[in-house]
């Protein structure tokens, strides 16, 4: 049993320098022999997931990144809380539900929602310009709150976004379905 998901680090650190069938095949290697017992464990792989389209598994370790010191999971939250795993509550919505990676040339999303949830957005600061992203399951919204305009890769297509905005549909691929 592994306790760090360190492979998996590599796949979401440098994004850009994997295939998603390899990330896809490290990651169905590797979930089933990580005992998830790091704080870091639960949020790296539901950024994954997100990524991989395992909807129900994104949500589930994302769940479990955020609640892991509220419900002292591992029965150790008396020697402290974890910040890897409050850290991982805001990076799952980003860089997992959002899609966000930033290690290539421009900055990416490819967002995905899960099924139990309508809608989230969240902003973040990007060279000096205040980007707002807006999720729900018709469509993906994105601007420019504050700055100059941005040059992002959205669905794997270059777009300039500025304070008009850009709407896209939601791929439906990207959206989770009701569980059987």
């Amino acid at each position: 049993m592994i306790k760090q998901p360190d492979v998996l680090l590599l796949h979401f650190f440098f994004s850009h320098d994997y295939t998603l069938e390899n990330k896809r095949v490290n990651y169905e290697y590797y979930e089933p022999r990580c005992i998830h017992e790091s704080s870091l464990s639960p949020g790296v792989h539901a950024i994954l997931a997100a990524e991989l389209g395992k909807h129900d598994d994104a949500y589930r370790f994302s769940h479990y990144a955020t609640r892991l010191d509220l419900d002292d999971y591992n029965q150790n939250t008396h020697e402290g809380l974890h910040t890897t795993s409050m850290s991982a509550a805001w990076m799952n919505i980003v860089y997992g539900f959002g899609g966000m990676r930033s290690d290539g040339d421009l900055l990416a999303f490819t967002p995905s929602l899960p099924y139990s949830w309508a809608s989230f957005s969240f902003r973040i600061l990007y060279r000096g310009s205040v980007l707002k992203m807006t999720v729900d399951r018709q469509a993906v919204a994105m601007s420019v709150i504050s700055g100059p305009p941005v040059t992002l890769d959205l669905f794997g297509t270059r777009h300039t976004i500025d304070t008009t905005g850009l709407t896209l549909p939601m791929p439906a691929e990207r959206v989770g379905t009701a569980p059987a």
